[in-house]
This record gives C-alpha cells, sequence and structure tokens, in this order.
C-alpha cells in the first residue's frame, strides 16, 4: 500500500497528465469534427466538437475548485462529456461511416482511465 505522500504524489502526477491529455481530446475531437463539416456532417460536427472540448474545459475548471468536494464533481461532469464524446464516436462510425483515427481513440481510453482513477482517489481521500 503506498503511504500518503506516494498517493499523494501519484494523484498530482494523473492531475497533470489529464490536464495535457484532456486538451490533446479537444484537439484531435475539433479535427474530426472539422472534417465532418466538410462531409456537410454539420450537426453531428457541432456536437462532437463540443463534448470533446467541454472535457478539457470541466478538467481545467477543476484545478481552481473551491474544496475537494467540488473539484470531484467538476471531474465527474467531465468524465459525463466522455460518456457522450462515446456515444457521438458511435453515431460518426455507424452513420457517418467515418472510423475514428487511433491518437483519438487512444486519447479517449487514456482520459477515461485517468478520470475514473483521479475519482476514485480523491474521494477514497477524503476525510
Amino acid at each position: 500500500m503506498l503511504g500518503y505522500s506516494a498517493m499523494g504524489t501519484l494523484l498530482c502526477e494523473m492531475k497533470d497528465a489529464i490536464y495535457i491529455k484532456s486538451t490533446d481530446l479537444g484537439i484531435l475531437g475539433t479535427r474530426l469534427g472539422l472534417e465532418l463539416k466538410e462531409e456537410k456532417h454539420f450537426e453531428i460536427a457541432s456536437q462532437f466538437i463540443k463534448c470533446s472540448t467541454a472535457v478539457g474545459a470541466n478538467v481545467h475548471e477543476a484545478k481552481s475548485a473551491e474544496s475537494r468536494k467540488d473539484f470531484i464533481h467538476k471531474m465527474k461532469i467531465a468524465h459525463k462529456e466522455l460518456i457522450e464524446v462515446r456515444y457521438w464516436v458511435k453515431i460518426i462510425i455507424g452513420g457517418c461511416g467515418k472510423s475514428i483515427p487511433a491518437d483519438l481513440e487512444s486519447t479517449l481510453q487514456d482520459c477515461e482511465r485517468l478520470l475514473y482513477r483521479i475519482i476514485a482517489t480523491t474521494i477514497k481521500n477524503t476525510p
């Protein structure tokens, strides 16, 4: 079992990683959304861009959370946005016949893993 300081360090590393990965997700999601707009899938593109950029917006907003409870809440909102990204990925594949770039899929998986671990660790360590 990790000691408190080691757990704190691990949590800080995960937070640093999610700030980077969620920004990458927004960038990659925007790129795919712009491709979809070029192919005349306007509504799907707009929805996909909104939710893929909202993940990072909520993660970054959590940096200035007023409490641990507020931090957890903002991270849970980011996780809900990830669930929406997954929904739109299914629509893009099935409805638009488009494949999802490997780097976008990998970044999405990283964000899911990191958010889950950050939320679980923060809840576990909240008195």
